[in-house]
Formats: structure tokens, sequence, C-alpha cells
């Protein structure tokens, strides 16, 4: 602020000058060049001085804000609260995946997302214990599983569009990669529209999370399939042959 003064009252002290000695060349150039210098000097104290620099910088982000910057183009806005709720609307999700499998054997989990108020176009292929629930969502979509006892395949595209008169559908292939119990977690992600020409913002719409337990069965099964003429040979003929024998020592 002291260089803003001093740059004031120098340039009072011109107009001053300008005023007093306008008939006396001599006085009058002195005048404008002490006049001068201390505008300089003032200018000088500005541009080093620290008091200034955070509102020039605030001046320069405003601007920055509304000036143009290419073209005629302007900065685009940040999207207003209001602005994303305006894109979001209520979906009826239906998801469904098997709560057990063996080790060998593959599952599908499948997951269909309508319109509220609509009724499915789209029957789910995948037998499993149905889970239905309302969310709010806007008009592109994101689904994902994940799970650390799975290797997850996906089907459809992650990302999809939703229609406003027809079910959408995702659809998933898991192998299991080891047995006991574990869990997938579906979430289901809502896109949003900026201002930025094709940026996107997402925004964690339902995440569930289910537990699936996987099964030896089949590798035992597996086994007496790949073995059974060296387990008939070894365990069950001579086992046959006991109970035979003793059969006929009771008999008699």
């Amino acid at each position: 602020m002291k260089a803003l003064l001093a740059l004031s009252l120098s340039l009072s002290l011109l107009l001053v000058g300008c005023t007093n000695h306008s008939n006396d060349d001599v006085q009058l150039t002195s005048s404008i060049s002490s006049a001068s210098s201390e505008i300089r000097s003032a200018a000088d104290e500005i541009l080093v001085s620290g008091e200034m620099i955070e509102s020039i910088e605030e001046l320069d982000i405003t601007a920055a804000a509304s000036a143009p910057i290419a073209h005629g183009e302007t900065l685009p806005a940040l999207p207003r609260p209001d602005d994303i709720l305006d894109q979001m609307f209520n979906v009826d999700i239906s998801f469904v995946i098997p709560f057990a499998t063996n080790i060998d054997d593959p599952i599908k989990a499948e997951l269909i997302i309508t319109p509220e108020d609509l009724q499915p176009t789209i029957e789910h292929s995948v037998v499993g214990l149905e889970q239905d629930f309302v969310i709010l969502v806007t008009q592109v979509v994101r689904a994902d599983l994940r799970t650390d006892d799975f290797d997850v395949i996906n089907i459809t595209p992650i990302e999809q569009a939703l229609s406003k008169t027809q079910s959408t559908q995702w659809l998933w292939k898991l192998r299991p990669l080891r047995t006991g119990n574990t869990e997938v977690i579906l979430t289901v992600t809502a896109i949003v529209k900026t201002d930025f020409g094709n940026s996107q913002r997402q925004m964690k719409a339902f995440e569930k999370s289910v537990d699936v337990t996987i099964t030896k069965g089949q590798v035992i099964h597996n086994f007496i399939n790949e073995n059974w003429q060296w387990l008939l040979s070894t365990l069950f003929i001579p086992f046959a042959l006991l109970l035979y024998r003793r059969f006929r020592n009771n008999s008699k």
C-alpha cells in the first residue's frame, strides 16, 4: 500500500508542477523530470513488493475463468451440485450369482438394470438367489465385480449407456481359483458428464458383497473318473472277495 500511495503522490506533484509552472519551461521540465523519477521509483517498488502479489494472482485467476483463451473460447466451469443431480434418476437393479460352486465349475453372475416403474425386458439367465435394489444413477453406468478367489471375465461391456425404455444387462464369467469361503463385490458407478468437453466424473452409486462357497466335491469326482480302474483292482475287488469269503464261512 505504501508503494501505491507514493505513486499517487508523484502523479499529483506532476499535475501541480504542470499547472504552477506552465509559463516557465525550465522549471516545468525540472518538475516533470523529478516527478518522472519518483513515478519510476514507485513503480519499481510495486513490482518487487509482496503486498500486491496475492491481489494480482487473484485477478489472474478471476480473469482466466471468464476471459477468452483461444479462438474466442472461454474456460468451462465445474458442474454445480444441482447440475449433477439433474443428470440422476432412479432405477431397479437385479443381481444374481450362485452362492456355491465346485472348484472346477465356472459360474456366471448377472446384473440387470431397468428404469424405475417399468417391467424388466430381460429375464435372468443365471440360476441363483435374485437380489433387488433401487438406486440413483446417471445415463451412463459402470458395473464391476471384484474378488480374490475367482478369475473374472467380462462377457458384456463394463460401461454401458442405459435405455429409458428397456433393461440393460451385465454378464460375467467367474473361474474358481481356490476352495473355501470367499466374497464377490458388485460395484455400480454413475458416470457424471462435466462441462470439460469429454471429461467425466465417477460417483459410486451402489456396492454389495455376496458370500460364495467353493467346494472340493468336483475334485473327488474327477479323481474317481480318472482312476476308477485302479480303484477297482486295488480296493473294491479285494474288499468284495473278503466279504464273499466271510459270507461262505458263516453259512457253513
